[in-house]
């Protein structure tokens, strides 16, 4: 994969070897990086006049999976820019030979590429939507098996302590039963690997929509307690 920390030098170096339609996905990118960070995949081919099957066939050259990773690898990209991070850092790998500094340092770029990561796909309007849900609602679940469990859990914590009632479950068993027992009135939040949607989260989601809440299904921006969670809020 294209290393985030050159990814749009990259672009630019490579614009030559590109296809007709890859130049200009590169030439769009390099003029407009901050909005592509922002855009879905059909706004990027319609703003750059290539199809769909083109920005994916980009992404794919550059080493990227989806499109939603090539994004998040810019956004790290224009992050190392903006704050001038060190890009011999950029892996955060450590090694033997680090000493103190170089340790810190990795952990201080480690920590703004989570953070921006988590505040670049943030839409204000749909955060004060939630929040309104989140007050107004009977019931708030979390569910999360595994490392998703852990993040889960933490959110089910965050809202119990500020009053809001909550609860978190990680045995796919009693998630199967809870999903059955929301209502319109509640709001469920999935945590599941970016990758993939687990069969358990399937099952429990199949369990709710057959009792007819399955109005809305909203994936949520990237949650980086685990590096590669993801939440998916269901409500009615």
């Amino acid at each position: 994969m294209t290393s985030t920390k050159s990814l749009l030098k990259d672009i630019q170096k490579n614009q030559e070897t590109f296809t007709k339609s890859g130049r200009k996905l590169a030439e769009y990118i390099l003029l407009h990086s901050d909005d592509v960070i922002t855009i879905s995949i059909s706004d990027l081919a319609l703003n750059a006049n290539v199809g769909e099957a083109s920005v994916t066939r980009f992404c794919r050259q550059l080493g990227f999976h989806r499109f939603q990773d090539f994004k998040t690898a810019l956004a790290v990209d224009a992050t190392q820019q903006e704050h001038g991070i060190d890009p011999n850092l950029g892996s955060f790998a450590l090694s033997i030979t680090d000493d103190v500094i170089d340790v810190a340092s990795k952990l201080k770029n480690n920590l703004n590429t989570i953070l921006n990561d988590t505040i670049t796909p943030i839409k204000p309007n749909e955060i004060k939507l939630l929040v309104d849900k989140i007050t107004r609602c009977r019931d708030i679940c979390f569910f999360g098996i595994g490392s998703s469990g852990i993040a889960a859990n933490y959110a089910y914590t965050k809202l119990m302590r500020i009053g809001l009632k909550a609860e978190s479950l990680h045995n796919n068993h009693m998630m199967y039963i809870r999903a059955s027992l929301l209502n319109k009135e509640d709001i469920a939040f999935f945590y599941f690997s970016s990758r993939r949607i687990t069969r358990d989260h399937q099952i429990t989601l199949i369990s709710q929509k057959r009792r007819g809440y399955n109005d809305r299904i909203n994936t949520l921006p990237s949650i980086n307690c685990s590096q590669d969670g993801r939440s998916c809020i269901d409500h009615g």
